[in-house]
């Protein structure tokens, strides 16, 4: 990725940049994007459009209509799992909070 000097530019009281219009255009952005702060700097991307999550019911007919092949997974079927005591188990930590 280049670097490119930009020009702040009075905007009322606040102050302003203005992003050339290939790179509007190359990451998609709309009329609100989103500014993240970091150490390193400042960060621009454009908001991601989540599509609306599918219910459990949803989801099965969803993977159904696939017509996926999950006989490889059968193979996993002989891997111990089922035969381990899991009570007091420690399975994944906690992430960092955002």
């Amino acid at each position: 990725m280049k670097s490119q000097k930009i020009k702040l530019t009075m905007i009322g009281n606040s102050r302003g940049i203005r992003i050339p219009a290939p790179i509007i255009k190359k990451y998609n952005f709309g009329d609100t994007i989103l500014l993240e702060e970091s150490i390193d700097g400042i960060l621009l991307r454009p908001l991601a459009s989540n599509p609306p999550k599918l219910s459990w019911t949803e989801t099965a007919k969803a993977m159904s209509m696939e017509q996926e092949n999950w006989s490889e997974w059968d193979g996993t079927t002989g891997d111990g799992l089922a035969d381990l005591q899991w009570r007091n188990c420690k399975i994944a930590e906690k992430g960092p909070e955002l």
